[in-house]
């Protein structure tokens, strides 16, 4: 082959890949653009949007409204509405950063795979979270975002790079930004510490350069929850917010956590495995070829890169299996590692062979990703048909009964929904809670929150509501929370 083939070929790879980045943006948005509409897809949104505007308001997090995660994601949020006070604000911001992470990843995989397992690690990532509604505004793809923008941070520059400090304390910031988001972090956080910790050289720059990358990353680390207790501290709720997050945490994740993890585990098999299951296959396969010839193949860099990422996937699989209840929620963080593995399965080419092998890797690779592609798009057009315009006046109910509240009640006034997970009236009705349990779930279930009662006694004698909003939630059928059913029998007027 002369010197102008090959330019030619590697012309056309390029041409090539660059139209399949294009073919991911347009997937993306095929499956995405209709989430921009109303409402907000979960109730953990919806918690985080009502506090985070009662915070704007000047309200105090864990004192006027109650819940049991650190603060994180509720100064995020209250960040967002800041702009635009709207469900849109926060699915747009959601939309970006699985866009982000999408980015992330191809550039990672790029860097220590190649191109084109950067675009199957790309592809991969597109097509499974959508099924998985990880464009939602949750938690979980905040704490990815973190998690993936400090990784790209740490393999950007070899130790011995004059940035490698600075990279490495800006990486430490956001894994603990991360943390501060979800407690549950903390694990695959320490095990790139202790990966980074392991990998120190001895003697030379090399090793000078790798420890005070370490260094750095660890000093990152602290800020965010120092800044935490500096926050609750000014608040004047580090109290609330260590029974809340320590003393109620600890018995909520043990309380019948083997009974909640058969049936939550059950529910994830059944609904997102049988999704997932092309993407775990992929995965294995990536991972089976790097472990037999694909490590022996490459340079200590990009060695390095992959063991990075591994070590990462590891902590993010014990991060969703330890809590045990949450084992379908927490799935997602694992997404990003199995999608780079997969991708990196494009890379097992023999040398010998190259374009009848990569030929057939990639009709296999289409094959078992093409069923879940086409269920995606499939699912985005026929959601796109029910369409709701952001900025038209909505006919969601929770918007309908907050704009009638807000009509018939004065500012400072408060209200309560007691039996309906539609608890983001609060926010359309632009009402204060009149306790701080807002989320009436938690006045229900075992364990309750210390003090509940007494708080919440407390809570409707200081700020009595207005009205209060009684639904008809299933949940919880045979619970009773004897405070507010006193309170509505013999205190208020049904309309």
């Amino acid at each position: 082959m002369t010197a102008s083939d090959t330019h030619r070929e590697h012309r056309i790879c390029r041409v090539l890949w660059i139209v399949g980045l294009l073919l991911l943006l347009a997937l993306f948005l095929v499956t995405r653009w209709w989430l921009l509409g109303e409402p907000l897809i979960g109730v953990d949104e919806a918690i985080y949007m009502v506090a985070a505007d009662v915070l704007a308001r000047g309200g105090t997090l864990y004192v006027d409204v109650w819940d049991h995660k650190p603060p994180g994601i509720y100064l995020i949020y209250q960040g967002l509405l800041s702009f635009y006070r709207s469900p849109l604000t926060l699915h747009l911001a959601a939309l970006l950063l699985v866009l982000t992470c999408a980015v992330l990843l191809v550039w990672y995989s790029r860097r220590f795979g190649g191109p084109w397992p950067a675009w199957g690690a790309g592809w991969l990532f597109v097509v499974f979270t959508a099924t998985f509604w990880a464009s939602s505004p949750n938690a979980e793809i905040f704490l990815i975002a973190c998690q993936l923008a400090a990784l790209v941070l740490l393999a950007a520059n070899p130790p011995e790079s004059p940035l490698a400090g600075g990279r490495g304390f800006t990486a430490g910031v956001l894994l603990g930004t991360a943390v501060m988001i979800k407690y549950v972090v903390i694990i695959p956080a320490a095990l790139v510490l202790l990966f980074l910790l392991r990998r120190h050289a001895s003697g030379g720059t090399v090793a000078a350069g790798r420890w005070q990358r370490v260094l750095a990353l660890g000093a990152g680390l602290a800020i965010p929850p120092a800044a935490v207790l500096l926050y609750c501290l000014a608040a004047g709720n580090l109290g609330a917010f260590y029974s809340s997050n320590f003393v109620y945490n600890q018995g909520y994740v043990l309380h019948d956590a083997g009974r909640l993890f058969w049936e939550y585990g059950r529910f994830f098999l059944r609904d997102y495995l049988w999704e997932q299951w092309p993407l775990l296959v992929l995965a294995a396969a990536g991972a089976g070829w790097w472990l037999y010839r694909g490590r022996y193949q490459v340079d200590a860099t990009r060695r390095a890169g992959v063991h990075l990422m591994a070590v990462w996937l590891a902590g993010s699989v014990l991060a969703a299996l330890v809590p045990l209840k949450f084992l379908d929620h927490y799935y997602l963080l694992c997404i990003p590692g199995f999608c780079f593995f997969g991708g990196l399965w494009l890379q097992s080419v023999d040398a010998a062979r190259p374009h009848r092998r990569w030929v057939a890797l990639l009709i296999i690779f289409l094959g078992l990703t093409l069923p879940p592609t086409v269920a995606v798009v499939r699912h985005g057009l026929t959601q796109g048909r029910r369409f709701t315009p952001p900025f038209a006046e909505s006919a969601y109910v929770a918007a309908e009964a907050g704009r009638y509240l807000r009509r018939h009640t004065r500012p400072g006034e408060t209200i309560y929904v007691w039996r309906s997970f539609y608890i983001d009236i609060y926010f359309y009705a632009q009402r204060d809670p009149a306790s701080r349990y807002f989320f009436w779930p938690h006045l229900l279930r075992t364990p309750q929150p210390p003090r509940a009662k007494e708080e919440f006694l407390a809570d409707f004698n200081r700020r009595p509501p207005a009205f209060i909003v009684v639904g008809d939630s299933d949940i919880y059928p045979n619970e009773a929370f004897p405070p507010l059913e006193t309170y509505l029998r013999t205190r208020c007027e049904p309309q």
